[in-house]
């Protein structure tokens, strides 16, 4: 699924085997010798290129395709099929065609109060103990998205919506996302179902980044 980075060997002519020995001139006098020509400054000509900037971005699994979320300026993968539709809040609800299970993104109204060297961890404080008052949820877990962000993640049941919830937070570049994932509650199959919602939610998550990246 992740797309490599490509690096092509510098066109380097073969150097020849051994030392170059030094040679006599002419006119020259015993032992005194025409040293060899000095090594061009520089870097060697058969090193690879470092790699700079990041790292290409890997393409949407098979079967998944990207969005571009305009009313928040992130992208994202999600399964071909699902449709994005503005909730009228700002945010942007994902909805499974076929199953009971959506996902919400959100760009907090008061993120832009929020100091500029906040952390997930740390917005996460409050969500987190909010769902738990209601629900049974796991640790936070750190997430690596795709497009770099800091970001963490929980899931678990929550009872007032008789659902399971992905629930994370990201932030970059002076914005913040918020994404949940909802899935069946413990009703028949529910725990099954979860099951199988639960990596899709996460893939999603996890393929976060700023529109454009």
């Amino acid at each position: 699924m992740l797309s490599g980075i490509a690096l092509a060997a510098c066109g380097a002519q073969p150097e020849p085997t051994g030392s170059p020995q030094p040679t006599a001139a002419p006119d020259a006098a015993p032992g005194d010798a025409t040293p060899a020509p000095d090594a061009p400054d520089g870097p060697d000509a058969t090193a690879l290129p470092a790699a700079t900037g990041q790292p290409a971005a890997p393409a949407p699994p098979p079967g998944w395709e990207a969005l571009t979320l305009s009313e928040l300026g992130v992208s994202l993968y999600a399964p071909e099929g699902w449709a994005a539709e503005p909730d009228g809040t700002g945010g942007v609800t994902l909805h499974d065609p076929g199953e009971y299970a959506w996902a919400q993104l959100a760009a907090p109204q008061d993120a832009g109060n929020l100091p500029a060297s906040a952390t997930a961890d740390e917005l996460f404080a409050a969500t987190l103990a909010a769902f738990r008052e209601n629900g049974d949820f796991g640790e936070p877990q750190p997430v690596e998205t795709r497009g770099g962000l800091d970001a963490v993640q929980i899931s678990g049941m929550y009872y007032v919506l008789d659902e399971h919830l992905l629930v994370g937070v990201a932030v970059g570049d002076g914005r913040v996302i918020h994404f949940s994932g909802h899935g069946p509650g413990l009703g028949e199959d529910g725990e099954g179902a979860w099951a199988e919602m639960q990596p899709v939610f996460e893939e999603m998550f996890a393929s976060l980044a700023l529109a454009g990246e």
